[in-house]
């Protein structure tokens, strides 16, 4: 193509719908077409010629699904940042349990076992209401919690529906429990209000707690040792449980942590694991228990030993958990002379009744690898329930001024002279009063002591040395509960009714009177009962009307339960009385006959001093009236 060609192609480029053809060949400097992907793109005027048009490689297509998450991811980036300035431009406030308090009005020290109630205030706020809100309560362990009327209590946990609190609102909820435990220790009683924002599905929650101290326990526990023992020789204590409560204490046990050397041999209440812990049951108010424990200590002499117990419920490992302690030491002896005693035979604690005859006999030994010499046993017997004139001594004498029994060589030759390992013994006897005398009564728990002192010589450096050892045996004496019952027709606080004689097919009403009369000691859990027959009718008419007093329809069993009764009662003081009506419909099987109209009455209960469990039991009552003054004969036999 020469010039002129040129110039005419240049031309045509800038004229006005001018047609270019194709060319034939590519030029050599033409851009390749690519498949690398572009950004920009320019198009060409549809005026351009297809042989003037720039050839450009061509851009892929996007695919839908890709053109769909380029959008969400647009919109939703749009819409945080709108909400995100909503909110700092003061849109609605957010719901945190930062704006949520809990607090506890109430004592942080209580007394172990007492009723005690706190407030719990909860403020919302927030600047939204929160809804379906439920406080949670954990309790301590071992406490008794009073349940709400809004929710129950299990596992000591209650979960209380609370509702809505509404935006600046405060609630309060009252929490009442009975906290049991050792003295001083924490407990403490958590909680968790679980709550939902309002117009949301989420679940929040706000946690609080308080600590409570005791600072009493719920009980109290004494150990009663005697100040020594000696070595191999039986001795027994006891254990006082005490509630000092107004609730009743559940599941509750003993356990003693003995000393080295004691071996346990008995108890009045057996225990229930080894021979270290007793099951107690529900200690009630205000009231007390107690073990006694028999056993024989070992060691070296003028050692101290101490008794260790702990009361409680058994928690899930079997162990007792302390609600209280008690710590008692005893001085363990181990004398040059041995001494012993039997009373009526027996080496343990003796209890006795007014009236006992006693045999006491006294055995010693020597217990030192040496003889000794000139040995002497003297007793004295103490208490105003002896009746000292008849005491006498085998052997030995009494020595009045002192009010002595003596022993010496003069009666028990032996006593001169006391091989090692070698010993002796001797007897006296003796009475107590019966009755006892109202002034024995008026004091109350009456014993008699025995004091028993042994003294002899042995030979050390210095010459001819004293030796000795003293024994004391007390012997407790029992209350003597009595129970008096009559049947009254003309006497009594009720007016009776009816034939007399009784009728067959005709109701006639008796009144039983029921009293007590109890001598030296309080007695307590008195019960009193007896049954109806078939053909006689219990008509609730009781006096006093406010006595402990239950008939069981089905067995036809009465039973009033009059509490302690003290020392005198129907003796020195008054006598508590019962009196009830009851109504007797003879059949004609019974005519000419006296037919039983209450079965034999027992009356039981417990000796608080001595522990002895005490039981009297009259015979039935029949229509024969013999205590009624104006009954005749007669009037007894059921007539047609």
């Amino acid at each position: 193509m020469n010039g002129n060609d040129l110039e005419k192609l240049k031309k045509r480029l800038y004229k006005k719908d001018e047609e270019f053809k194709e060319r034939k060949f590519k030029p050599f400097a033409a851009p390749r077409t690519s498949a690398a992907k572009t950004y920009w793109e320019e198009s060409l005027s549809e005026a351009d010629s297809e042989e003037g048009r720039l050839l450009l490689p061509e851009k892929p297509k996007m695919s839908f699904s890709k053109k769909i998450i380029i959008i969400s991811a647009s919109v939703l980036f749009l819409s945080g940042t709108i909400v995100s300035v909503y909110f700092l431009l003061g849109g609605p406030a957010i719901v945190s349990s930062k704006n949520i308090d809990i607090k506890f009005e109430g004592p942080s020290g209580v007394k172990g076992g007492e009723a005690n109630i706190w407030r719990v205030l909860i403020a919302n706020k927030n600047e939204t209401n929160i809804e379906l809100a439920d406080l949670i309560i954990e309790y301590p362990e071992n406490s008794m919690p009073v349940p709400s009327s809004a929710g129950g209590v299990k596992n000591l946990y209650e979960r209380r529906p609370i509702g809505m609190i509404k935006a600046g609102e405060t609630i309060e909820q009252t929490i009442k429990a009975y906290l049991f435990g050792e003295k001083d220790s924490e407990k403490k009683i958590k909680l968790t209000l679980e709550y939902r924002p309002e117009g949301s599905n989420a679940i929040l929650a706000k946690t609080g707690e308080r600590s409570v101290r005791l600072l009493q326990s719920p009980v109290e526990l004494f150990v009663n040792l005697p100040r020594e023992a000696n070595a191999g020789e039986v001795f027994s204590f006891e254990v006082d449980i005490i509630s000092n409560t107004a609730a009743i204490i559940k599941n509750m046990n003993l356990k003693i942590e003995y000393p080295s050397g004691f071996q346990y041999l008995e108890s009045d209440i057996g225990p229930v694991s080894g021979d270290a812990i007793w099951r107690l049951g529900d200690l009630e108010p205000n009231k007390k228990r107690t073990v006694k424990i028999k056993g024989i200590l070992e060691g070296q002499d003028q050692m101290e030993l101490s008794f260790r117990v702990l009361a409680g419920p058994i928690d899930d490992k079997g162990e007792v958990t302390a609600y209280g302690y008690g710590v008692k030491s005893i001085v363990l002896k181990k004398p040059f002379l041995k001494l012993g005693v039997k009373i009526n035979g027996r080496t343990e604690e003796t209890i006795v009744s007014s009236g006992a005859v006693l045999k006491i006999d006294i055995d010693w030994q020597n217990t030192l690898p040496v003889k000794i010499y000139n040995a002497v046993v003297e007793v004295k017997i103490k208490g105003d329930a002896v009746n000292q004139r008849t005491i006498s001594v085998a052997k030995g004498f009494y020595r009045s001024f002192d009010q002595s029994l003596v022993w010496n060589q003069t009666g028990i030759p032996e006593l001169r002279e006391i091989e090692p390992l070698g010993g002796g013994e001797a007897q006296f006897n003796f009475s107590l009063f019966d009755p006892l005398s109202n002034e024995i009564i008026k004091q109350g728990n009456p014993t008699a002591i025995i004091e028993i002192e042994i003294k002899a010589e042995r030979t050390g450096e210095e010459g001819r040395v004293e030796i000795k050892n003293r024994l004391t045996k007390e012997i407790k004496i029992a209350t003597s509960l009595r129970l008096n019952r009559k049947g009254l027709y003309y006497s009594g606080p009720f007016k009776n009714t009816g034939f007399l004689p009784p009728k067959a097919g005709k109701e006639t009403t008796y009144t039983v009177v029921w009293s007590l009369s109890n001598a030296a000691n309080v007695v307590s859990d008195a019960a009193i009962s007896a049954f109806l027959p078939s053909y006689v009718r219990w008509l609730g008419i009781i006096s006093p009307e406010e006595a402990d007093v239950s008939y069981n329809q089905t067995t036809g069993e009465i039973v009033w339960r009059p509490g302690d009764i003290p020392a005198g009662a129907g003796v020195i003081g008054p006598s508590p009385e019962l009196y009830f009506q009851i109504v007797f419909l003879p059949s004609a099987s019974q005519i000419g006959t006296q037919p039983i109209i209450i079965s034999e009455t027992v009356l039981s209960g417990k000796d608080t001093f001595t522990g002895a469990f005490l039981r009297d039991v009259k015979s039935a009552i029949t229509t024969y009236l013999d205590a009624d003054l104006k009954f005749e004969y007669n009037d007894a036999i059921v007539a047609q």
